[in-house]
């Protein structure tokens, strides 16, 4: 508390939250009904499994923790579990749980915290429970897929959210479902069925409605619809890459799906905003149900999320990143930032409630700026990063090995915080004036096959723009509609990547500059400025030059008083290269980098250096390493 770390007062939150009533989406960003017309943001981090039933003593710490690091949100995700944990019928609150999860929240009010989470996630569900007759449990993806096509699997998700939402918090006093702190509210986290049917496709109860809809498109198209388009056997289905009437399919019965769920939602008294979809297959029939269903798009974002190589434990070593540079010109493409960015739809809110630069990539320490950057200057409405725990236990301050997602074992991450926290929820970064906009038309939500085997109707560009970095250059979103005032270009036209937007770029790039030649990334602003890239970079951002010695690395300085850099009385300066477990091993792939081995759980930091400049009206200062 009170050092150059605590960015609770550089990123001031009003608490309690909540005293402005209930958030609303309005137009392409999120609003308080106290306070219209003031767009508001949200940054946080997820709490999976255990840490979200932490003791009163844990949570207070925990919150004071979260306001420190600079977050005004937290998700609570991978909680129904516990949140139903020794249920003799998978249904029934866990009163001790629950009494954890009370108070954790009601310190989140109390402390300038808003809260989001889904009203299924991973909790476990008997076959039987939903009246199959089979041993064992619904797989947690399969079970979403139910929910959908079974009446009896809907009324399991059903009782279970009226319980979750009318249970009432013993420390505050309102029941969830009266809780605007509950700012944002998934009815089903990561929930196409694409992902989930394979795991059920095999259910009598799932065919039917696949019988009576291909029934209907046939009476409508013709026989040829599904010869041409969907392979003749559910076994070979895979919406992923080459069946377009299989995404249809998929897409029309989450659209109503949502629809049902949201309907009966808002009859027993849910205000918060609703949404869903927040996970690919990003096609273009997907995004058609985004723009008509949703109050906002959520979509989740991992650079070099990992590949799990253990068949026998896949959340054990070893694991694959693709450790990709971003701006290596040939892995640009692949960046799901920049990809994911596409998922807006213009006149909605946009939120990526997970979102993450895993490790052990080596070039996760610019994700700080390139995420802080692109999230602000696209306006998005919130972002979670994807974790700071999986573990009660990891909340204490005991040193070890970074991994893929938790913040609390990771200081590149941690340290990152702060440069999302004042580009992003400070808003240093100006938002884009221009906008560009694709139009999803007949032809995009039923398109031909593609004989390249590419996924032919994905909506997103193929990275138009590269050269200049379009992400940079102007908002982009895709929809139904086109959007009065931007560059409107039909979806299909550009989704192959064949030929390049034509919409002029900057040329000098404004504030941030993304030099492909040189891989090096640069933002300035007035108050945060700075340089990512390797050994040899040199490179001026506004107030800040910087020449990065030895080891690739991310530096910035930050203005804490809220004054411009060149005036401002206290600035933090970050150097970000690497770190990794002592003792861990590793070995290069052709596609990624390979985690084979665990460390001893002592994190080691790549040793590194920069020369750094700061362009400053005062002559007199104090330099402290933190």
């Amino acid at each position: 508390a009170g050092t150059a770390l605590d960015f609770s007062s550089v990123v001031p939150t009003d608490a309690p939250v909540g005293k402005y009533g209930w958030l609303k989406a309005v137009g392409d960003h999120f609003e308080f009904e106290g306070l219209p017309g003031r767009p508001q943001r949200f940054y946080g981090v997820n709490l999976c499994m255990s840490l979200n039933y932490p003791s009163h003593a844990e949570a207070e710490t925990m919150i004071a923790r979260f306001r420190r690091i600079g977050y005004n949100a937290i998700r609570i995700h991978h909680h129904d579990k516990g949140s139903v944990a020794n249920s003799t019928d998978g249904l029934t609150l866990n009163a001790t749980n629950m009494d954890r999860l009370d108070y954790l929240i009601a310190t989140a009010v109390r402390n300038g915290l808003y809260v989001t989470t889904d009203l299924y996630v991973s909790r476990s569900v008997k076959w039987r429970q939903v009246g199959i007759d089979r041993d064992g449990f619904v797989n947690s993806q399969g079970y979403k897929t139910l929910t959908v096509l079974h009446e009896p699997a809907f009324r399991d998700w059903q009782t279970h959210a009226s319980n979750f939402l009318f249970h009432v918090n013993a420390y505050t006093g309102r029941r969830y479902v009266d809780e605007p702190a509950l700012a944002l509210l998934v009815t089903v986290n990561e929930n196409w069925m694409s992902v989930g049917w394979k795991h059920v496709k095999d259910v009598p109860e799932c065919d039917p409605p696949y019988q009576r809809w291909k029934a209907g498109k046939i009476a409508r198209y013709g026989a040829d619809f599904m010869s041409e388009s969907l392979k003749p056997s559910f076994d070979r289905l895979d919406p992923w890459k080459d069946n377009a009437a299989t995404s249809l399919f998929f897409a029309e019965m989450e659209a109503a799906a949502h629809e049902r769920r949201a309907r009966w939602l808002r009859e027993i008294g849910v205000k918060t905003p609703l949404s869903a979809g927040n996970h690919g297959p990003d096609n273009a029939p997907n995004q058609d149900v985004r723009a008509r269903c949703y109050d906002y798009v959520d979509d989740h974002s991992y650079e070099d999320h990992p590949t799990y190589l253990n068949k026998v434990n896949r959340f054990q070593l070893p694991k694959k990143c693709g450790d990709r540079d971003f701006l290596d010109p040939d892995a640009f493409n692949a960046l799901s930032m920049n990809r994911k960015a596409f998922a807006r739809v213009a006149g909605k809110p946009f939120v990526s409630s997970e979102w993450n630069c895993c490790g052990p990539s080596e070039y996760r320490q610019a994700g700080g700026l390139y995420g802080g950057a692109l999230f602000a200057a696209q306006d998005w409405g919130g972002v979670w990063r994807f974790a700071y725990a999986h573990d009660l236990k990891h909340l204490a301050d005991q040193p070890r090995e970074p991994g893929a997602f938790d913040v609390s074992a990771d200081p590149i991450m941690v340290a990152q915080e702060r440069q999302i926290a004042a580009l992003y929820l400070r808003r240093d970064l100006e938002v884009l004036p221009a906008r560009v906009n694709f139009v999803l038309d007949d032809a995009a939500r039923m398109p031909p096959p593609d004989p390249s085997g590419n996924k032919p109707y994905a909506y997103v560009p193929a990275q138009p723009c590269r050269k200049e970095n379009l992400m940079f250059a102007a908002r982009v979103s895709c929809g139904t509609e086109r959007l009065a005032g931007a560059e409107n270009f039909r979806l299909f036209d550009y989704a192959r990547g064949d030929r390049p937007v034509p919409f002029a770029a900057p040329a000098d790039g404004g504030a941030v500059v993304t030099d492909f030649s040189n891989r090096v990334f640069a933002v300035a602003t007035a108050r945060t400025c700075g340089v990512a890239g390797a050994t040899g970079t040199v490179r001026r951002a506004g107030a800040l030059a910087a020449r990065i010695v030895r080891a690739r690395a991310a530096v910035s300085a930050i203005a804490l008083d809220g004054r411009p850099l060149e005036s401002s009385g206290r600035i933090l300066v970050s150097h970000l290269t690497d770190a990794k477990g002592r003792g861990a091993e590793f070995t290069r792939a052709a596609d990624g980098l390979i985690h084979r081995v665990a460390g001893d759980g002592t994190i080691l930091l790549r040793d590194g250096a920069a020369e750094i400049a700061l362009r400053t009206a005062s002559g007199s200062w104090k330099a402290y390493a933190l």
